[in-house]
């Protein structure tokens, strides 16, 4: 189904009929162009990466559509498509030129009660045709303001599309050794955020470390289920001696396996999963093994089983934005670095690599060029 939402605003048409208003609130690495819009009356999309709004959008989505219920808002919309596919690390709101782009947007907002200006980053896991970035502009009955945002907007990112689609990270190696030179300035803690590991077992910035033998790690967390089943199926207490190899088992991508020699420190249930352990290892490090992927946005969340998080000089996260929440934005982390894996592999920056069958990648900058009609 290539445009899933449009097609369950579609069903949704097909049972309310054509009296009803639909809305919709989305994420901001949605992938949309005008389908949705030909079917419901309006889209409302976060403007924070990490989703500090999300709550506001809904409230938004809310109030504009009783005003469409009473016939006190009439909308026109309008679509900008803008040819560019970026990867969602590049998505970060804190920074330019995605900081400005939403500023821009919430700028239009500002000026023009009524106007409602959404923007598509777009996400480039999805193989689809309407992959990239959209604008998308509503209007009390006004389409010459309607355009005129849309169209600004979208302008705007074409001109920054050179920083806005790309970007470069130390690799592992280079990433430690700036991580022990942030330690002997006393600039800590540091965040080493593994951004491209979505499953979470990625071991290259661990093995990296422990090459480097750097000490006060917290490692949360490394997706490893035949470890904790080892550790169950053992009957492993607190205490017990931890000699394994760790992670890296799925695919080459991910790294190979780190051979991890300390003790149990604690083994239960954490995060709505049954089985969580937290293995001592090296100097003063843990080592924090989950089944699935396991997303860290604040120190609080690894306050237990003894660990005190302001203890560590180290932080190695499986994020690529959310971690700001409560390492970032509150000013606790004093160094952060994004950490690229090497070759090509699902998460990381590298999307020309992958095989794309229905994104129209050759049409889309930076992989391909866009058609002259299609730029703003």
């Amino acid at each position: 189904m290539p445009r899933p939402e449009a097609e369950i605003a579609r069903r949704f048409r097909a049972v309310v009929g054509p009296g009803v208003p639909i809305v919709a609130t989305f994420d901001l690495h949605g992938n949309e162009d005008e389908e949705f819009l030909r079917v419901a009356e309006g889209s409302f999309v976060t403007k924070h990466f990490p989703h500090y709004d999300s709550w506001y959008q809904g409230e938004r989505a809310a109030t504009y559509l009783r005003r469409m219920m009473r016939g006190e808002y009439r909308p026109v919309r309008v679509t900008r498509r803008v040819p560019i596919v970026t990867a969602t690390v590049l998505q970060w709101t804190g920074a330019s030129p995605v900081l400005d782009i939403m500023a821009r947007a919430r700028r239009w907002e500002d000026q023009y009660p009524g106007l409602v200006v959404s923007v598509f980053l777009g996400f480039p896991w999805a193989d689809v045709p309407d992959i990239g970035t959209t604008v998308q502009a509503m209007t009390n009955g006004d389409s010459a303001l309607a355009e005129a945002a849309a169209n600004d907007v979208a302008s705007l990112i074409w001109r920054v599309r050179e920083r806005y689609a790309s970007g470069s990270f130390p690799l592992p190696a280079e990433a430690v050794r700036r991580a022990r030179e942030a330690i002997r300035r006393g600039a800590t803690p540091v965040v080493l955020a593994d951004y491209w590991d979505r499953p979470g077992d990625g071991t290259w910035t661990l093995a990296e470390l422990v090459r480097q033998g750097v000490g006060g790690i917290l490692y949360g967390a490394l997706t490893d289920a035949p470890a904790l089943d080892a550790i169950w199926d053992a009957e492993l207490q607190p205490g017990a001696l931890f000699d394994r190899a760790v992670g890296g088992y799925t695919g080459e991508g991910a790294g190979p396996p780190v051979r991890i020699r300390g003790t149990l420190r604690w083994r239960g249930a954490r995060w709505g999963y049954d089985r969580v352990a937290a293995i001592d290892f090296g100097r003063g490090n843990v080592l924090i093994l989950t089944p699935a992927y396991q997303q860290i946005t604040s120190p609080e969340q690894l306050r237990f089983a003894g660990i005190e998080p302001d203890s560590f000089r180290v932080f190695v996260l499986k994020t690529r934005a959310h971690f700001r929440r409560g390492f970032d934005d509150n000013g606790y982390a004093r160094t952060i670095l994004l950490v690229d894996a090497p070759g090509d592999w699902l998460g990381t920056t590298r999307l020309g690599a992958l095989r794309y069958e229905h994104a129209p990648l050759d049409r889309l900058y930076p992989f391909g060029a866009p058609a002259a009609d299609r730029i703003p």
